[in-house]
């Protein structure tokens, strides 16, 4: 949902996912604390079970009827720095992977100090914490100075549960360890520094992207199939591609300043013959841009192939249906780097647009592995190039044969959070 989205964010912003599914509760109410204490099991956490010399501590710090079990119930009549004690003890706790903090508002209760306090201790300790401070405007002051020291807060506890416990569920698939696998090992063998040095004079002229030919130089460098290509400016250098190359062929605009060129009128398909390719070059000539020709691919399925950075997460690969299916399918499947040929497989089987491979019994099957490949190699490209690059390969298209980067971008861009 989109409270659920919202929440999420301002946790794995402000946050260190926890380590592990243990719990405690710091409330100064008694309902509260239970009720979360149900919470905590209903989304697959536990509670912490605290040690003989946990108790102990919270006994020398806490009134006679307080409990110093989890949860902690400090009482009504709690000043801020009884819920700082308190707090520090639980954290100490081994068994203790992250606290939740319940703050209702009763006659004693110091909302803002306490705030600053829990903010104190979270600068102390590594361990995540969250508070709940119930109350609407009776608690606003405390939120905010909780929002200064960027500790998630809501306004009941079981959204912060929820929160938690798909930090959990996060922590723990990055904690999972490697699955021997034996899967053919990709190496980009190839010397990039001509490559790298493309880029940097681009980055240089404030380019949107590299040209046609420089993206596909760069692609083909890390051991990705291209179609044939090259750049053309008469008709008599076309004809010699295509006594060399066979047809159809495509002809595209080239420039770093237009990305999407099919939108802007840059591409012409399916030219099967010399008056169409005439035909062709001479419109093309009138926009004044260097034309690249390439050899198309015919039959086999589109698919699309991409990367991005995103400032939190790294490097993230997506994988979906390419060409005319890539905005009337939603289809995007992604995936952490560095991945591997398995994990390659994993994501393409996954997808909507595997469908598309399924062959009848005794035909020719598509060339998966090729596709398998193609995705780790453009993975490990992206992680070699400057962080400030985007891969997009629409379309990649795989036939029974191979795997061809038909159309690759290089996008360059400058914000921070890419």
């Amino acid at each position: 949902t989109m409270e659920d989205f919202f929440d999420l964010a301002k946790v794995f912003s402000w946050e260190n996912a926890p380590k592990g599914p243990k719990i405690g509760i710091v409330s100064n109410a008694g309902g509260p604390g239970v009720i979360s204490s149900d919470a905590i099991e209903t989304y697959g956490l536990e509670l912490a079970e605290f040690s003989a010399e946990t108790k102990e501590d919270l006994l020398k710090i806490l009134p006679r009827q307080a409990s110093i079990l989890n949860p902690v119930d400090v009482l009504g009549d709690a000043l801020a720095n009884r819920y700082k004690k308190a707090a520090g003890i639980v954290l100490e706790q081994d068994s203790v992977d992250a606290l939740l903090i319940i703050l209702t508002p009763q006659i004693m209760t110091q909302i803002a100090k306490t705030a600053e306090f829990i903010g104190e201790l979270s600068q102390k300790y590594e361990k995540p914490i969250f508070c709940s401070f119930i109350g609407g405007k009776l608690v606003s002051e405390g939120e905010k100075k909780l929002n200064e020291f960027r500790i998630p807060s809501f306004r009941f506890p079981e959204r912060a549960i929820y929160a938690i416990s798909k930090m959990w569920v996060f922590q723990k698939g990055k904690d999972v360890p490697e699955r021997p696998r034996k899967e053919k090992d990709i190496f980009l063998n190839q010397n990039f520094d001509r490559a790298k040095e493309t880029i940097e004079q681009a980055i240089a002229k404030n380019y949107k992207s590299l040209d046609n030919l420089s993206a596909n130089e760069l692609i083909s460098s890390a051991g990705i199939a291209t179609p044939p290509t090259e750049l053309i400016k008469t008709f008599e250098r076309a004809k010699d591609f295509t006594e060399k190359n066979g047809w159809p062929v495509v002809l595209k605009l080239s420039s770093p300043e237009i990305i999407h060129k099919k939108r802007a009128g840059g591409v012409i398909l399916d030219i099967i013959n010399e008056n169409q390719l005439e035909k062709a070059l001479t419109k093309m000539q009138e926009k004044n841009l260097d034309i690249q020709i390439q050899k198309s691919i015919v039959g086999g399925a589109q698919v699309l192939v991409g990367v991005k950075r995103d400032i939190t997460f790294g490097n993230i690969l997506l994988f979906g249906a390419g060409g005319s299916f890539a905005e009337l399918i939603s289809d995007k499947n992604i995936h952490l780097l560095p991945m591997g040929i398995m994990d390659a497989k994993t994501l393409v089987e996954n997808s909507k647009v595997y469908t598309l491979f399924e062959t009848a019994p005794g035909e020719i099957p598509f060339a998966l592995d090729k596709l398998f490949e193609l995705i780790v190699r453009v993975g490990k490209l992206a992680e070699s190039m400057p962080k400030n690059l985007e891969i997009e390969i629409n379309p990649v298209i795989v036939n029974k044969d191979n795997a061809w980067a038909v159309d690759p971008k290089i996008i360059i861009n400058y914000e921070p959070n890419i």
